[in-house]
């Protein structure tokens, strides 16, 4: 599993809430606690923070690849001919 976290901050007037979407898809929520991925692929996390004054961020992007396949590990016995 892997987990991504939202930071923002504003020294001026506060820091009023901070909004995020996954992979372009609906509206953006409100963050609350870290992103979680649990499927393979490409994913998009976007992010946008307004103050207490109502001034919005420019998005924040990030592009992750999420791998949750372990990989696979064997030992084989080898003979001599």
């Amino acid at each position: 599993m892997f987990k991504y976290t939202v930071t923002a901050t504003d020294t001026e007037s506060g820091l009023g809430t901070v909004l995020y979407r996954i992979d372009n898809r609906g509206d953006y929520n409100i963050y609350t606690d870290a992103i979680v991925f649990s499927t393979n692929g490409e994913h998009v996390i976007e992010a946008i923070a307004r103050d207490k004054v109502g001034n919005v961020s420019q998005t924040a992007i990030l592009n992750v690849y999420v791998d949750t396949v372990p990989p696979v590990s064997e030992i084989k016995m080898v003979s001599e001919k």
